[in-house]
Order: structure tokens, then sequence, then C-alpha cells
């Protein structure tokens, strides 16, 4: 929920990052398949690819959650805030890996890393104002 949360506000400010010159990569842990299936349910403007090994994760320290982390209240309250606005769980998509991390990062024309955020929860995902404040640290 919390990732779709966050994209939906990505793609919101879709228009703000590409005046940044810079460009939106998702990549997701689910198989190509069911990748496939969340771009059609979805009509995101910026690529959506696939990394069931985890390479991508690993490679940043991108790691999963325990239930413990799950069944906090904290965690659990800011899901809840999620679904009364409208976030709930997804009904054609196959829930896969509940206790995988998300994480963003930013790297510039040289590929070298300018941001990184790392949850540290499933509910937790960085500020996309912060994203683009970043990226405007890029081009200064």
């Amino acid at each position: 929920i919390a990732c779709r949360a966050h994209l939906g506000e990505v793609q919101a400010s879709y228009d703000q990052i590409r005046a940044l010159d810079s460009e939106v990569l998702v990549i997701s842990f689910d198989s190509p398949e069911q990748v496939n299936v969340y771009r059609q349910s979805n009509d995101f403007p910026f690529p959506v690819l696939s990394d069931p090994e985890r390479n991508s994760y690993q490679t940043l320290g991108i790691h999963r959650t325990s239930w413990k982390t799950m069944l906090k209240l904290d965690v659990m309250g800011r899901y809840l805030k999620l679904m009364i606005c409208g976030w709930l769980p997804p009904s054609k998509i196959k829930m896969s890996d509940v206790y995988q991390l998300g994480g963003d990062v930013i790297v510039d024309a040289q590929c070298r890393l300018i941001y990184q955020f790392r949850s540290h929860d499933p509910s937790r995902r960085p500020a996309v104002c912060d994203l683009i404040k970043a990226l405007r640290k890029i081009g200064t």
C-alpha cells in the first residue's frame, strides 16, 4: 500500500521531476509477468522494471523486515491512514513479499549516488518534496 501511494505521489509530481531534466525509474522485485499486470493497471509515465532476484535491492542495502516490525502500532497506524485516504490493497494484483522494504535513490549523470532513502519499515517512504530538493541540488 505504501509503495503504491508513494508512486502515486511521484506520478503527481512527474512534471516537476522532468522539468529538472530528470527521469523516474521504478524497480520492483515482482516477476516480469506481475510487473506487466501492475503497469497495465496503472498509467505510469515512467518505466517500471522487474528485478525478481533483488540484485539492485542487495546492492543498495535495501533489506527485508520482520513480522514484529509489521505489527508495531505506528506502522499499522500509517497503513490505516493510507487506507482511509483511499490506498487500498490491490484486488487484481497478487500480493507479493510484504516484508521487502523499499527505497528511493537519485544518481547524477555520472552515475554517482546523490540521495538514498532506505525504508526501515514498510510504511515509510520519502516525501516527494525531499526528492525534488535533492534533484535541485544536482543542478546547482
